[in-house]
């Protein structure tokens, strides 16, 4: 009986998953107590503390994350937060209004008040602008014509 030199290569099972393009909607946060699902929507700012960002939702609750501001930034869709300073990161949709003091300021749900530094001013005020453009204006598509008799 001949044995053959020839070694048994063990076979390779590999399942490729189909790839979805589709944005996430929300993202986990790790504690000691808990693993927290975070709607991305939910979120209305997020306030840098060294390596810790609090993270302010739009229920009123603060989670804080053993993460930096600009890896909690990575997580979040560019077209609705922006990063007015340093150490703040807002949600665009949740700025109620801009106060023009010195410095400027954005006022959030829950009597959040930040600070806009100035280099990033033009590009909130901007933003802002572009996103009142991009919403259709219904009042003109539903407009009734009326004439005088």
């Amino acid at each position: 009986m001949k044995t053959s030199s020839a070694k048994i290569k063990p076979l390779k099972y590999e399942v490729e998953l189909p790839q979805l393009n589709i944005a996430p909607t929300r993202f986990v946060v790790h504690s000691r107590q808990e693993i927290k699902i975070i709607l991305i929507d939910e979120v209305v700012c997020c306030i840098a503390d060294g390596n810790y960002t609090m993270i302010h939702l739009t229920d009123g609750s603060k989670c804080m994350v053993s993460k930096t501001l600009k890896n909690v930034e990575c997580m979040l869709y560019p077209s609705l937060f922006l990063r007015i300073h340093a150490s703040y990161l807002v949600n665009l949709n949740c700025i109620k209004r801009i106060l023009k003091t010195h410095p400027y300021k954005v006022e959030l749900p829950f009597n959040l008040v930040l600070n806009i530094s100035h280099s990033r001013q033009k590009l909130l005020l901007q933003r802002i602008e572009a996103m009142c453009k991009s919403v259709p204006d219904i009042r003109k598509e539903h407009s009734i014509n009326v004439t005088a008799q």
